[in-house]
């Protein structure tokens, strides 16, 4: 097989580890009898600097007549009194929509060496692999209005989902779930937001394509040694009202989750602590 990649290795740690990732790429194209034909590009930081934009029209040029694109970093201070549309991240959003990138996928699996490093007790991470499916062309990143008018002191950005673009994300979370334990998480502020009841509405109706895959409405974790709390966006972390008694969780806690909210980071945190609370964390 022959791929033609395009390589962006971007800012900061972006070419070193990029470096990397395509020394392991050439060794197991080796070994499996591929042929790698590989472009390098700029985009980001280093690009406003070369080109003056964070994408220049080369570098989409190439990526459109790519087979896959392998992307560093992007990013750096000294471009963060530039407006949003000529930041380095620019170009990545950029990027992201002309190739209709909507899926982002971010596993997650604990390394027994390094459990010693991590803010989570031990018998927490204990063989933990789970799959984070997150939604990447809709929300806020990409709607419109968007605004920061310094003259009123105001700003506002807009959260818009259409169901096609929730329903497209929702089947491959799914698909991959079917592929794994066939467990799935999805998650959601259905009861403030309009967009999260369009959201939980959708990943509803689809699930009905996948009858072997469990997903429940809610979200559960339980604590070593004391109960499991369950609770949806209307029974929040810090009441759990619903609790009950329940053995530990698996030594391989394989689950996906959709994150579209900042509620997975809460449950983590909660899941750290013995006591079924939660903090609000920043969202990102």
């Amino acid at each position: 097989m022959k791929l033609k990649i395009l390589v962006t290795a971007g800012d900061g740690i972006g070419p070193e580890v990029t470096n990397e990732a395509v020394a392991v790429l050439q060794e197991v194209a080796q070994l499996g009898g591929h042929t790698l034909a590989l472009d390098n590009k700029r985009i980001g930081g280093i690009a406003i600097v070369t080109d003056g934009t964070p994408l220049p029209a080369d570098t989409l040029a190439a990526a459109l007549d790519s087979d896959a694109v392998l992307l560093g970093a992007v990013g750096g201070n000294e471009f963060n009194s530039l407006p949003p549309d000529k930041r380095p991240e620019a170009g990545l959003l950029g990027l992201r929509s002309a190739l209709g990138g909507f899926a982002n996928l971010r596993p997650a699996f604990a390394f027994k060496e390094l459990a010693v490093n991590s803010p989570l007790r031990p018998e927490i991470i204990d063989g933990a692999d789970i799959l984070f499916v997150r939604e990447l062309l809709g929300g806020l990143y990409f709607g419109q209005p968007r605004e920061w008018n310094k003259t009123t002191g105001e700003a506002w950005n807009t959260m818009r989902y259409t169901k096609d673009e929730v329903a497209r994300v929702a089947r491959i979370a799914f698909q991959l779930a079917a592929k794994r334990r066939n467990k799935l998480t999805s998650v959601d502020k259905a009861n403030v937001l309009e967009v999260s009841q369009l959201w939980r509405a959708t990943v509803t109706e689809v699930a009905t394509e996948f009858p072997n895959v469990t997903s429940p409405a809610t979200m559960t974790w339980c604590s070593p040694k004391t109960s499991s709390a369950t609770f949806s966006p209307t029974s929040p972390p810090s009441s759990p009202a619903r609790s009950a008694c329940c053995p530990p969780p698996p030594s391989a806690a394989k689950s996906i989750c959709m994150n579209q909210s900042t509620a997975v980071l809460q449950t983590l945190q909660a899941r750290a602590s013995p006591i079924h609370s939660a903090q609000s964390l920043p969202a990102h």
